[in-house]
């Protein structure tokens, strides 16, 4: 068999097509039955502790507002709250500070740099990130003895699966992830959001999924 060669061709783009016809299913428009829509309640305030939860009165929280940190000085400064609990952080250096990592670049030798001119100072940016076409939607469904399927558009199905076994303490031969199709765009979704959908499902026994608008999504980046 010859194969022609693609030199001075067009390649057709895999599920063009249904793009531009609005034939293509996000996760979004996956149905189930019995499907449970989540709601994640959140507090007013940066840092608490929360006391008690009522789920009969549609979730209602009561809570102990603590410190919290909202500059990088005040994240720095000696004695400042722990944004994350140093438990969770495993072997990281940084675990008992509000550091999250750390790089360094360097190029030539600035120390015995010649120029006639050497210009320096601190710089700030905030955080950047891309943004999806499609909402954020993470479901997930109670599979066969015992185990558990998680729809959602990640670009990562494989550390998703290792990161679910080890949260739910099921074997990988247990947890199926299903990536459906992407939007245009990359990309970014947090496996902690696949972890509480897979946790509902499991103790409900049904599907439940978990949507998360582009106002909700931008907010969650903002403060991450």
């Amino acid at each position: 068999m010859t194969m022609e060669a693609p030199n001075g061709r067009s390649a057709r783009r895999h599920g063009v097509e249904a793009r531009v016809t609005g034939r293509l299913k996000f996760a979004a428009d996956l149905a189930f039955p019995g499907l449970l829509h989540a709601r994640l309640v959140t507090l007013p305030c940066a840092h608490a502790r929360i006391r008690a939860v009522d789920a009969a009165a549609l979730v209602r929280t009561d809570y102990e507002e603590l410190p919290g940190v909202y500059t990088i000085e005040d994240a720095l400064a000696p004695g400042a709250p722990l944004v994350q609990d140093p438990a969770i952080r495993g072997g990281d250096p940084f675990r008992d500070s509000n550091v999250y990592g750390e790089w360094r670049f360097r190029w030539g030798d600035a120390a015995n740099a010649t120029a006639p001119l050497v210009i320096e100072g601190v710089y700030r940016f905030p955080m950047q990130a891309h943004f999806a076409i499609e909402p954020h939607v993470f479901i997930a469904a109670p599979g066969d003895a015992g185990g558990i399927s998680v729809w959602s558009t990640v670009q990562h199905p494989y550390p998703l699966q290792r990161c679910l076994q080890e949260a739910l303490g099921l074997p990988l031969s247990k947890i199926r992830v299903v990536g459906t199709a992407p939007s245009l765009l990359a990309q970014c979704r947090k496996r902690s959001f696949q972890g509480y959908c897979s946790a509902s499902s499991m103790t409900m026994r049904r599907a439940v999924s978990l949507t998360r608008t582009a106002t909700w999504s931008s907010q969650l980046r903002s403060v991450a």
